[in-house]
């Protein structure tokens, strides 16, 4: 299996540079990659890598989602079910129960 893993918004030496998503994820289909994206700047607020192509998006919920520092976690975001499952994906929500349960 061949992964490709972009940003799309990468901020080298304090200067935002974004990509062109849709050609990037067509570029990497034809040449069989799954596209991950790395959406933590851009956030789900302001992009949606799998409506641009993207097979699968990775958030940080640490960063940008929580906001105030009081969340650890990460979200990975498949384009369907057989994708996750082939990535070894666990079905449904996992761990969510105990970190509420710790948090009380």
């Amino acid at each position: 299996m061949r992964l490709h893993l972009s940003e799309r918004a990468a901020t080298p030496a304090s200067r935002v540079q974004v990509c062109d998503l849709r050609a990037l994820t067509k570029i990497a289909h034809e040449h069989g990659a799954i596209v991950m994206v790395d959406n933590s700047i851009m956030t789900p607020v302001y992009q949606r890598p799998l409506e641009l192509g993207a097979d699968i998006s990775m958030i940080s919920a640490t960063k940008f989602v929580g906001g105030h520092s009081d969340v650890t976690g990460g979200v990975l975001s498949f384009k369907d079910a057989e994708l996750a499952q082939r990535c070894g994906a666990p079905a449904g929500l996992r761990g969510c129960r105990s970190v509420v349960e710790r948090a009380l």
